[in-house]
């Protein structure tokens, strides 16, 4: 036989070991079927018999017809047995077609108005003012252009300037002898440009040089090597500096006294000195608009020369304007340098086509008439330099001795 088992010992529920021993299956499972009839719309058992059942009032038992009634339903399905018999519709069903009609109607309406509105491009560019704050970094604006970019000023240059009539191979004596002057001008006003930068740049010859530098540090040096004073100059040092420490107590501002301030009366004759002034000052301003009066003729004279300079003004600055047209503009870093005039001295001409040696390069004058017109901007040979110096390096292979030197 099996031992009897011993009831088992309730624990404390106090302590946590008690909790361990309790089955809490059976809660959980209430409380599980609780909420699943919360889910469902409450507890049944709260709930009243309406809501639990409901009395179906639409079937009916059918009438006791007579004779007469059954014969003419009868007659009635006979006609329509060509006509489609309706099926039973349910409450349910109806609804919902109501509902899908109703949403149809919607959807035609939609449609309608659609067909009606006004078609936009999604794509077009939108008005500033049209657009909303969070959207203006999703659309790009037209870029403002500055009222100088519309103001047309063309250049007024030929593609293909003719040359002098002095720079022919066979020119008259005075033409040629003109386009020589205008040569000879340009290489002079280089000249002078040079002979006026070498003036404001003086060149130092190695004694002044020599001179510069015993100066330079002498005043570099000063006040770093001590140097002994005698008692005497000590002496008047000091004597210097009590003067100076005399002479500053003696400048110092002082602060105005009761005495110094000024009375009523004083004031009060400044005041009177002060409305004098302006009572003349006045009546020197009425005395001019009056003498304006008899000076009508030299102020028309006056006016009329103004007029003048006004108009010569506004001729000259046409002028400047229409200059400026024939010149070419500043397009790139550097400025247009014009061409050399190419000229052949008089010794130099032959008179003749086939001893003729031409001046120039087409393709230099085809590029600085570009250059000229502003089709392209004007530019300069880049030579070819490095940035850093180039660094030499002896390899170790080159260092190692070759056969002949180890024979040797």
């Amino acid at each position: 036989m099996e031992e009897e088992r011993k009831p088992r010992r309730a624990g404390n529920k106090s302590r946590k070991k008690g909790w361990k021993a309790t089955d809490i299956t059976e809660i959980e499972e209430l409380q599980e079927d609780e909420r699943k009839e919360d889910r469902q719309g409450g507890k049944v058992s709260e709930k009243a018999n309406d809501a639990l059942f409901f009395v179906d009032s639409s079937v009916s038992a059918e009438p006791q017809l007579s004779k007469r009634q059954k014969r003419k339903l009868m007659q009635r399905k006979d006609d329509s047995d060509d006509e489609d018999e309706q099926p039973f519709v349910s409450k349910k069903e109806k609804f919902m077609k109501k509902l899908e009609s109703d949403e149809q109607k919607g959807v035609d309406e939609r449609e309608e108005e659609l067909k009606t509105a006004e078609k936009t491009d999604l794509w077009l560019e939108v008005p500033k003012e049209q657009v909303e704050g969070f959207l203006e970094s999703t659309i790009k604006f037209e870029k403002r252009v500055p009222a100088s970019f519309l103001i047309k000023n063309p250049v007024l240059i030929e593609p293909v300037e003719v040359a002098a009539p002095g720079a022919s191979y066979n020119p008259d004596f005075d033409d040629h002898q003109v386009l020589l002057r205008q040569a000879h001008e340009v290489e002079l006003n280089k000249l002078k440009k040079e002979l006026r930068l070498n003036k404001q740049v003086k060149m130092v010859t190695v004694d002044q040089m020599k001179k510069h530098a015993a100066q330079y540090m002498k005043e570099m040096s000063e006040g770093l090597i001590q140097t002994k004073k005698k008692k005497g100059a000590e002496s008047s040092d000091e004597e210097e500096d009590v003067d100076k420490n005399c002479l500053s107590d003696r400048v110092s501002v002082c602060p105005v006294s009761a005495d110094d301030k000024k009375t009523r009366q004083t004031r009060r004759r400044e005041n009177e000195e002060k409305e004098k002034a302006k009572e003349k000052l006045a009546e020197k301003e009425e005395k001019a608009k009056l003498q304006d009066v008899f000076r009508l003729k030299t102020l028309n004279k006056e006016i009329k020369a103004e007029d003048k300079k006004s108009e010569l003004r506004k001729q000259e600055k046409m002028e400047k304007m229409e200059l400026a047209k024939r010149r070419p503009k500043r397009v790139g870093r550097q400025k247009f340098e014009v061409q050399n005039t190419e000229v052949a001295l008089s010794e130099e001409l032959s008179g003749n086509m086939r001893s003729f040696k031409p001046e120039g390069s087409l393709l230099t004058d085809r590029f600085k008439s570009m250059q000229k017109r502003n089709l392209i901007e004007p530019r300069k040979p880049v030579i070819k330099h490095r940035k850093y110096r180039l660094k030499q390096y002896e390899k170790k292979s080159h260092k190692v001795k070759c056969i002949k030197e180890i024979k040797k």
